[in-house]
């Protein structure tokens, strides 16, 4: 590898370039990442990142971590025997950790959860894989309650060690002892997708529109060239976006996701997904000039000869290594890149479109023909112990098995069975979320059901223990009651049509008009009764007009 040397210290494979800085900069790099996590194991790692970098900083010496969705760096920059004396600390820790500060780092984990932003590309994995491998990277960690010190260790004896690491370096490895467990290469786990039928499309709570697709071939080419292409339409052509966007990422050995979006002002936002979706149809049925592909192609060509990145080379020389493939020289790779045209670029955009999901922001048109990603339904009952709900009125009703929930809403029924869940999260109060592999979720709060009291009994037997997240007490307030009569003739009302309540309170009106015309009249003509009945009728339907039947934003 021209400018990239390989070799192996206490058998962690080493890949470094000669940059002739007086510091080092260095990255220990393991094939351990979200996607290798469960729903009830979701953030151990990174919590063995922050333990193991935690209060690594002094100085001039800099130490940072990540955890991706397949691979875990920890990196330091500083002085070279600073840094070489991190790593020797680091590596000792994780073959022999010491937690006395895991609740520390617990609370710190919490925090940062609570401040991270929202991603389109964590949604958009969330949505094709569900609450299993990549789709773990939309939700806040919740295996973290179940972090305790011995599965830690035990975890990092089977994935933190020298057969399942590689060493990035800008400097001779000169002086370097890593004291890590023996182990071997892990293998990149499939990304299974938990919806076939696509396209489809789902909303997104803050963005015009976002698409997204799994590709096996020229992923970052394909990213950059339907960028252009955005540009070009929606800035150059109509000046209704800012800066369109795109970013790919592996999630399996041979898998990567596209995901794109952009900016929108209110005259482009509403056919914004339409317009999106037809970039990336034309693309794939061949309408791309080979001046984008090869404007797209000079600009990284540029880039990987440039001097400057030679330690980018042996980052990817050790992704290649994590990831199972033979580690490529400079040659190759710019071999490769030579190789991609139009055509190429077509092929990788028709399993783009073939594995489209689009997701839809407040404003923007859904566009004609694209299914909506729903939770399926139900047709038939089980047989099964039947709770109903205590609310009058409410039809809903809850069947438990030995092995499903099934919960029903009128005519409309969904069910989760045990052996499809990957976690249940177990408040204090009662209340019960199964979570399955879809990252659909049925939630039970007890206290609107009868004989609610062993409802969550019920459901802990059910569930395996190693799936129970518990959670505190929710505050009183928190808390649902069952809605009152009245309450519920409210709800009735509001989920009628428009039209209907519109004509409820005229018709209203119109009773309460003649009733009290009669009211008048009725001493003239001796139908006091009557037209007494007409104004309490009529009284009566002004009230169900303006009230049961009117929301609270009319």
């Amino acid at each position: 590898m021209a400018g990239v040397r390989a070799g192996d210290v206490a058998g962690v494979p080493v890949f470094w370039v000669e940059t002739g800085r007086p510091t080092l900069s260095a990255s220990l790099i393991f094939r351990r990442g979200l996607a290798d996590e469960t729903f009830a194991t979701s953030g151990w790692t990174h919590l063995v990142e922050h333990l193991a970098l935690a209060d690594g900083d002094r100085g001039a010496l800099q130490m940072n971590g990540h955890v991706g969705l397949l691979m875990c760096r920890l990196s330091a920059d500083g002085p070279r025997d600073r840094v070489i004396e991190a790593l020797t600390r680091t590596c000792r820790w994780l073959a022999y950790p010491e937690l006395s500060h895991l609740q520390r780092e617990l609370s710190v984990l919490r925090a940062e959860s609570a401040a991270r932003p929202h991603s389109p590309m964590r949604t958009a994995l969330a949505q094709r894989y569900g609450a299993q491998g990549p789709g773990l990277a939309d939700y806040d960690e919740p295996g973290l309650v179940r972090a305790e010190a011995a599965v830690l260790a035990r975890m990092m004896r089977e994935h933190f060690t020298n057969g399942n690491a590689a060493l990035v370096l800008d400097g001779p490895p000169d002086g370097l002892v890593l004291e890590l467990p023996d182990g071997c290469l892990r293998p990149l786990v499939r990304a299974a997708p938990v919806e076939d039928d696509l396209p489809v499309g789902y909303r997104v709570p803050d963005l015009p529109a976002v698409v997204s697709g799994a590709v096996t071939d020229h992923p970052d080419v394909l990213a950059a060239v339907l960028q252009e292409l955005m540009h070009r339409r929606f800035r150059d052509a109509v000046g209704g976006a800012y800066a369109p966007w795109s970013i790919h990422e592996r999630v399996d050995g041979s898998t990567f996701i596209v995901c794109c979006g952009s900016d929108a002002n209110a005259r482009l936002r509403a056919g914004l997904p339409a317009a999106m979706i037809d970039i990336v149809r034309c693309a794939a049925e061949g309408g791309l000039a080979d001046r984008v592909v090869k404007d797209v192609i000079e600009r990284y060509h540029q880039d990987l000869r440039d001097p400057y990145r030679e330690m980018a080379f042996a980052h990817l020389a050790a992704d290649d290594h994590l990831h199972g493939r033979p580690v490529r020289t400079t040659e190759e790779r710019l071999a490769e890149l030579a190789s991609i045209d139009a055509d190429a670029v077509a092929a990788a955009a028709q399993q783009l479109l073939g594995s489209l999901m689009v997701g839809i922001g407040p404003g923007s048109g859904w566009p004609s023909g694209l299914r909506a990603l729903t939770r399926p339904a139900q047709s038939a009952q089980i047989a099964g112990s039947v709770r109903r709900a205590r609310a009058p009125l409410d039809p809903s009703r809850l069947i438990i098995t030995r092995d499903t929930v099934q919960l029903w809403d009128g005519d409309r029924g969904v069910s989760t069975r045990t052996d499809e869940l990957v976690g249940m999260i177990s408040y204090r109060d009662g209340r019960r979320d199964l979570i399955d592999r879809s990252g659909w979720a049925t939630v039970i709060e007890p206290t609107l059901w009868s004989d609610g009291e062993g409802l969550a009994g019920s459901l802990d037997a059910m569930v395996p223990a190693e799936l129970h997240l518990p959670r505190p007490r929710r505050r009183v307030d928190e808390i649902p009651l069952p809605l009152s009569l009245w309450a519920n003739l409210r709800a009735i009302g509001q989920s009628l049509p428009t039209w209907r309540r519109d004509l409820i309170r005229v018709l209203g009106l119109i009773g309460l008009t003649v009733a009290w015309l009669g009211m008048l009249a009725a001493p003239f003509f001796g139908w006091n009764r009557l037209w007494l009945l007409c104004a309490a009728v009529g009284f009566g339907a002004l009230v169900a007009g303006t009230y049961l039947f009117t929301d609270g934003d009319d």
